[in-house]
């Protein structure tokens, strides 16, 4: 179990540890392919909540300390069928493996550079901070990854193609792309 039970509210890790053990002891072929977190997680709206006193200010708040945690990112839109393609185009190679789809890791601070960057593009800065037990057990819900410290270098071998970062994702994502529309529009009706 991947919380032992620590965790009451965050069931879908331990049962997708359950899950991948009573594929195993069916004794079929199987890959598991385990995602990082979505990069879709982290925009305005989800994990990057906007701030009460400003407006174009992220706020990216998690139970981690901000500098050096690790948390594994994937495009789910652009880059995990990439995975999936690869493992069933030559799947006797794959069978018993767990597959760790992630393009890297980042830190909370990590993230917050790769908006800040991007600022002159969506307008957006954004601060972090590490929240206590009970904030982040207060949140409904809570979302994860099983991934932890895992080395994603063998991703290379089962992806040609380059994933995408979580720098470029934040630059083209048309979810942070939606603010500089909203306050062009703004702008406009004031004139």
């Amino acid at each position: 179990m991947v919380t032992s039970g620590r965790i009451q509210h965050a069931k879908e890790f331990d049962s997708k540890a359950e899950i991948e053990e009573f594929i195993r002891d069916l004794n079929i072929p199987a890959a598991f392919v385990v995602p990082g977190f979505y990069m879709n997680l982290f925009v305005p709206g989800n994990y990057l909540a906007r701030s009460s006193d400003d407006p174009d200010l992220l706020q990216l708040e998690l139970l981690v300390p901000t500098e050096s945690s690790v948390i594994p990112l994937i495009d789910m839109n652009k880059d995990f069928g990439k995975f999936v393609v690869s493992i069933l185009l030559d799947k006797d190679s794959f069978v018993g493996r767990r597959i760790f789809v992630a393009e890297g890791y980042y830190s909370l601070d990590g993230m917050a550079a790769a908006v800040d960057m991007s600022e002159p593009i969506h307008g957006y800065k954004c601060a972090t901070r590490e929240m206590n037990d009970d904030e982040f057990l207060g949140q409904d819900p809570i979302s994860g990854s099983k991934i932890q410290n895992e080395d994603l270098s063998a991703n290379s071998n089962i992806v040609a193609e380059p994933l995408l970062s979580y720098a470029e994702f934040v630059r083209k994502s048309e979810l942070f792309l939606q603010h500089t529309d909203e306050t062009h529009a703004n702008e406009e009706s004031e004139i």
